[in-house]
């Protein structure tokens, strides 16, 4: 299993921004990076990941849809679906820039975003990855919950479940604060 730490992202990033820039593309191609790779980008994840997932590509350059899937799948990107994502759906509002290169734009979630998808999906992984990194440093439990409790009112599926992920995550949390003390 091949494993991503945020210099092999930025390498990626630098390769597909070159080879826009070989093929002559003149316009920006924009990527959302999500998951862990944003946490490990952003909040001082220390651990890789097997894969970078980005949510979306946005280009106007119509050559960029023959091969852009391969180039990006090439250096360890994988797309999703914003619709497999638990996300308020106020998020894009909220994207936050995180490099620019010559053709490449990448963006992360909003803290409160990358948070609200973390607890969103419940998984023991996804909770450890919240209160493990820097990203509690920079959340508002207060608006936290505000958004995700509006975002969950949007959600398909069994709400008991996403209140069930919120108590999880507000344990976790508690732990972690009780071992800063």
């Amino acid at each position: 299993m091949l494993e991503i730490n945020e210099a092999e992202i930025r390498k990626a990033i630098k390769i597909i921004d070159d080879e826009l820039g070989r093929k002559g593309i003149q316009q920006d191609l924009s990527l959302i990076i999500v998951g862990a790779a944003s946490l490990i980008l952003k909040f001082n994840l220390q651990r890789s990941t097997s894969d970078t997932h980005i949510m979306e590509t946005i280009s106007q350059d119509r050559r960029l849809f023959g091969g852009v899937g391969q180039l990006l799948g090439r250096m360890g990107f994988h797309i999703v679906s914003e619709v497999i994502l638990n996300l308020h759906p106020d998020y894009p509002d909220r994207l936050a820039p995180y490099a620019k290169k010559n053709q490449v734009q990448v963006f992360t979630l909003h803290p409160h975003d990358l948070a609200i998808s973390k607890i969103g999906r419940g998984f023991v992984k996804d909770l450890e990855d919240i209160v493990t990194s820097d990203l509690l440093r920079h959340l508002d439990m207060k608006e936290l919950e505000a958004l995700y409790f509006e975002a969950v009112a949007y959600w398909l599926g069994d709400e008991q479940i996403y209140l069930a992920n919120w108590k999880s995550f507000l344990e976790d949390y508690a732990e972690k604060a009780n071992q800063s003390k």
